[in-house]
């Protein structure tokens, strides 16, 4: 009698309840014998350049937690581990992983994410005593070769390879991952301007007159004095004269006499300061909160920002604002904005060649340095020039 016994069937619809049995044991052994690590996609997938082949630059701005198991070697690392070739030292330090399918359909949204995909990062805290973040080089869908003709895998296998940060964005909200952008981030550091902006009134003041190009502010009034010693030439400041004419000029220069302040203005109006308002060009006194967006915008708003930046890290004792992630050229004499914050600081100066960082060393500065004695420019060229 030709077929298979058909008292026994260990295949398709009938074999469901023994499918789930084993899908239950191959979770909760996840569980026992693997460890907690987190499932990092890239959400800037679909900016990718399909034509070209471009790559954009990757956003891991959501951490899921997923159990896994270590199915590689437990002893040591895998793969080509530590090789020198033409472009240097590679570190290819790999490891495989097992996920359960259950667990990544209940932890990772279905309607965008519904496999791991290659590309996407996992962070593994048990390895390295610290943890570290893996990149995602293939993913094996058929190791348990559809067992009990199960249509889909009770698992997948994850081929892991040691991440290298290349500048992505990286902000999940689990500080033990963001930290890799804080130690290895391209970072620059903006000087700021971090003097608050008042408006003062004849209560400050014993006289306040303008006359012969000069404001002339007689005070020794504590909260306006400090102000005033702190002005320096190109600084923005306004005044109103008599209640009614408002004038608003950069200083060309700065007299101070005991108690009397002169400042030089282009003016040629003469009367008594009513309201003084100074430095146009300072700061609102906030805080930036580190890991928000800031920008520099010509209207102060987000939607026109000429440049873009993340905080790293704020000391508002040296008034020094470090960004990684850069995005634009950030200029000089205007505020930069915290978006979530709403700090606004006016940029007073910054090195973009002078960029270091915790973990990494740039060599931007010393290839500018170097270069000058390459290229000779007292050289004429009567073709062109260089």
């Amino acid at each position: 009698m030709a077929g298979i016994n058909k008292y026994f069937n260990n295949y398709g619809t009938a074999a469901k309840p023994e499918q789930r049995v084993i899908e239950d044991l191959i979770c909760e052994s996840i569980k026992i014998m693997g460890f907690q690590a987190f499932y990092l996609p890239n959400t800037n997938d679909s900016a990718r350049d399909l034509l070209y082949g471009e790559d954009p630059v990757k956003k891991f701005q959501d951490a899921f937690p997923l159990e896994m198991y270590l199915s590689s070697d437990p002893k040591d690392y895998i793969g080509q581990r530590d090789i020198f070739t033409k472009f240097g030292l590679e570190i290819k330090d790999d490891i495989n992983v097992i996920l359960s399918r259950r667990s990544f359909q209940q932890r990772v949204p279905q309607n965008t994410f519904t496999r791991p995909r290659e590309g996407d990062l996992v962070y593994v805290p048990v390895t390295n005593g610290v943890g570290e973040l893996f990149e995602i080089k293939f993913v094996e869908h058929n190791k348990d070769f559809n067992m009990l003709g199960k249509k889909y895998p009770y698992f997948y296998e994850l081929s892991l390879e040691k991440y290298k940060y290349s500048q992505e964005l990286i902000q999940t909200g689990v500080a033990d991952i963001d930290v890799v952008v804080s130690d290895s981030a391209y970072t620059t550091h903006l000087n700021v301007d971090s003097r608050l902006l008042h408006n003062y009134k004849p209560i400050n003041w014993s006289a306040a007159v303008y006359n012969n190009g000069y404001l002339n502010i007689n005070t020794v009034d504590t909260t306006l004095v400090p102000i005033l010693q702190s002005l320096k030439v190109g600084d923005t400041f306004s005044y109103v004269m008599n209640n009614t004419t408002y004038i608003q000029q950069p200083i060309t220069q700065v007299l101070i006499s005991g108690s009397l302040y002169r400042i030089q203005t282009a003016n040629t109006t003469a009367g008594t300061v009513t309201t003084f308002s100074a430095p146009l060009s300072g700061s609102n006194g906030l805080n930036y909160i580190v890991g928000e967006l800031v920008y520099q915008s010509p209207d102060t708003t987000q939607a026109n920002a000429t440049s873009i930046g993340y905080v790293q890290s704020w000391d508002s004792k040296s008034d020094v604002l470090s960004l990684n992630t850069v995005a634009g050229e950030f200029i000089d004499g205007m505020f930069i904005v915290g978006a979530s914050s709403n700090a606004q600081y006016t940029l007073v100066t910054y090195d973009p060649l002078n960029n270091p960082a915790i973990k990494e060393n740039y060599d931007n500065s010393y290839l500018s340095t170097s270069a000058n004695s390459i290229i000779d420019f007292s050289e004429t060229n009567p073709f062109g020039s260089i």
